[in-house]
């Protein structure tokens, strides 16, 4: 328990920052946002008010667990199923989930 708390609290101290250190520029928060990588089979997936879980494996069947407070990713959870491939690639801002028939995206809108 105390080491969620600890990661909730390293989110929401990160996110405070980011405010501050990019002063709202956003080029700066969209190059930040870019940088993010990740491949996850959803194998566990929870939500509860803006806090998501994910836990599952990425390409090389390494277990990932993704856990924050985001407003856009609790949404993203709301559409995913257990076997959904979740796909979010380098210098981009879109997320591909790929499900059984289909490949949905969702644009990840950091700042207008």
């Amino acid at each position: 328990m105390k080491e969620k708390m600890s990661a909730i609290l390293i989110v929401m101290i990160t996110s405070v920052l980011s405010c501050n250190i990019f002063d709202n520029d956003c080029d700066k928060i969209n190059k930040f946002y870019r940088e993010d990588t990740f491949n996850i089979t959803i194998e566990k997936k929870s939500r509860k008010g803006r806090r998501f879980y994910w836990e599952g494996v990425d390409s090389l069947n390494k277990k990932i667990k993704e856990e924050s407070i985001s407003g856009f990713l609790a949404e993203l959870t709301d559409s995913l199923a257990i076997g959904d491939k979740v796909v979010k690639r380098q210098g981009e801002l879109v997320y591909l989930v790929f499900k059984k028939d289909r490949v949905d995206s969702f644009y990840r809108p950091v700042c207008k």
